[in-house]
């Protein structure tokens, strides 16, 4: 992933693109049919798939606003020797469109945004998020809905200045609740690079 910020004052917008490869591979020899299929008989075809996405986002201390295309290439099966060929279609885009505010007091910060997720094939859908920030935003404590899809359970704490952990449980509120009892995701991240706020050595 790789970003460029540009800035006025406390006003910045930043544009990100990302780069990625998906390796996939279909076991067609394990599914039996009723009837022979010569398709099912074939060795099972296996690719690197690379692919790219951008987006851009504009935010300030009070609110943000992001749009990106998380996929810009598709794959459509083919009989060619990887057995996947990119298929150019703007209409099979998957696009995402992101808001929220935030709102402070002297001992929190409230953060409620809406994620709303579009591909023409699926339809469109829509995140409803709340965070509460404590501790210095240390602490974060929240909830996601997903329409008629899921409910998720949101934490995560700032453990120092490069590293913050969370921990989300998603469990499904549609038909797939018979059949499933949700999800665990555990979240990792460390900054290499940070600043500081810190006496000039000189003066010490």
């Amino acid at each position: 992933n790789y970003s460029y910020k540009i800035s006025n004052g406390e006003k910045h917008l930043s544009l990100g693109f990302r780069a990625g490869i998906h390796y996939m591979k279909a076991n067609w020899n394990n599914i039996s049919t009723v009837e022979p299929d010569a398709v099912f008989s074939e060795a099972s075809p296996s690719a690197v798939l690379p692919n790219f996405g951008a987006g851009a986002c504009y935010y300030t201390p009070q609110y943000f606003l992001s749009f990106s295309v998380p996929y810009l290439l598709s794959y459509v099966s083919t009989t060619s020797h990887n057995g996947f060929a990119v298929k150019h279609n703007f209409t099979n885009y998957t696009y995402l469109l992101n808001w929220g505010i935030n709102i402070r007091s002297a001992n929190y910060r409230l953060m409620p945004s809406m994620l709303l997720k579009y591909n023409s094939a699926v339809g469109e859908q829509i995140d409803m998020n709340l965070m509460l920030y404590l501790f210095s935003d240390k602490l974060g404590i929240g909830n996601s809905v997903r329409l008629h899809d899921a409910y998720v359970l949101l934490v995560d704490y700032q453990i120092n200045p490069q590293l913050r952990t969370g921990f989300a449980y998603d469990f499904p509120i549609a038909e797939l609740s018979r059949y499933s009892n949700g999800s665990i995701e555990f979240v990792l991240r460390y900054v290499f690079h940070y600043k500081i706020q810190s006496p000039n050595p000189r003066y010490l």
